[in-house]
């Protein structure tokens, strides 16, 4: 008996030093690297978004980069160009609906018309004045309605009706 179970402890470890489990399969990821090459210094990036048509919107400090897919542009403020983002320092940004895009700065909320790719100063409004700068917390609700805070204070903004 001794014998035969020490002949089958032989033959399972002959054969399992010829079994060997499956080697991993070795899984790659399809990540693109996006390159802004605009000769300045490399900026943190604050905040990112996609519209409905799947352009890619990165809030910097430096302003709004909106990578198309092919190529990558930049929205900044202009002190010259009324119809320039209201400051490039960008806290964050989402997608508000209808072709819209907020643009959250400490200087204010700006909308950008996605169809027209203007950003309507008209629908800025500038928050800082009010005592509120600083916007550093963004959400969209079901009524299309942003709400905005900071450390101390939450105001609310209709995309519609701008009010």
């Amino acid at each position: 008996m001794k014998c035969l179970r020490l002949t089958f402890i032989c033959i399972i470890w002959v054969l399992g030093l010829q079994l060997h489990a499956q080697e991993l399969p070795v899984i790659t990821y399809p990540f693109q690297t996006i390159e802004w090459k605009n000769n300045s210094t490399i900026t943190p990036v604050a905040d990112l978004c996609m519209d409905e048509a799947g352009y890619l919107y990165i809030a910097t400090k430096e302003g709004v980069l909106i990578w198309d897919g092919n190529r990558m542009r930049n929205i900044a403020h202009n002190p010259g160009d009324s119809t320039s983002l209201i400051s490039n320092d960008v806290n964050a940004i989402i997608s508000a609906g209808n072709n819209k895009i907020a643009i959250i700065t400490n200087s204010g909320l700006a909308i950008l018309d996605t169809k027209t790719n203007i950003l309507d100063q008209s629908n800025a409004i500038n928050l800082s004045g009010n005592g509120f700068n600083g916007i550093k917390y963004v959400e969209i609700d079901n009524k299309n309605q942003l709400w905005l805070a900071n450390e101390k204070n939450i105001v609310v903004y209709n995309t519609d009706t701008k009010v």
